[in-house]
């Protein structure tokens, strides 16, 4: 005997969410990083090379939130997703009933986290596709990345990647990668550190 799912049901909710992300993909391969959302195992890990760096509390700023796989790992933290659709923010905005979700394009200059509270350190997490920007546009995230990284609140910045090769160029970071397998596919996580946190 099969129930009935009604469109606040979990089942009906996460095949919602994969046709969606599916969809995106299909539309523009270059703004959606693979066929289906992270699993918990990247956002797990993130979280505990970000824990290692900075306890917390802390804030969390997810740069490409899309549907919070990823941020669902920070859910005991105070969450900010940026998106710039608004598709994948109404799904997260149910994965993530007490995140602060804001629909902007953060390729767009002059973009920064003022959004965030003073007086807490914030951790970026990057889960924007690098690897599918073209070089222009890498570069472009990486000054991104070097700028924020500058904010005195800022802790660290993350960003995974399917490809072998380091996603970002962020000179005068310290930088630490972690492999996770279990990922489909697997991914690398990469995470710099502003340079004066070697001597902090």
């Amino acid at each position: 005997m099969s129930l009935p799912l009604s469109d606040h049901s979990p089942i009906r909710g996460a095949l919602r969410s994969r046709l969606i992300f599916l969809r995106s993909f299909l539309r523009n391969p270059r703004h959606v990083g693979s066929l289906i959302p992270s699993q918990h195992f990247l956002g797990d890990r993130m979280r505990s090379m970000v824990e290692a760096v900075e306890p917390g509390p802390l804030s969390i700023a997810v740069l490409g939130v899309g549907t919070g796989a990823v941020a669902r790992a920070f859910t005991d933290h105070e969450i900010f997703g940026f998106d710039r659709s608004s598709e994948f923010l109404e799904i997260a905005g149910h994965a993530l009933p007490l995140a602060t979700l804001i629909e902007t394009d953060i390729s767009k200059p002059g973009f920064d986290l003022s959004a965030l509270p003073e007086g807490r350190k914030i951790a970026v997490v990057s889960c924007i596709p690098v690897a599918n920007l073209s070089a222009v546009e890498r570069a472009a995230f990486a000054g991104l990345a070097e700028r924020l990284l500058r904010d005195p609140r800022v802790c660290c910045f993350l960003q995974y990647s399917y490809l072998p090769r380091m996603p970002l160029d962020i000179p005068g970071a310290l930088h630490e990668e972690r492999w996770v397998l279990r990922n489909i596919p697997p991914a690398g996580i990469h995470l710099w550190r502003p340079a004066a946190a070697e001597t902090s």
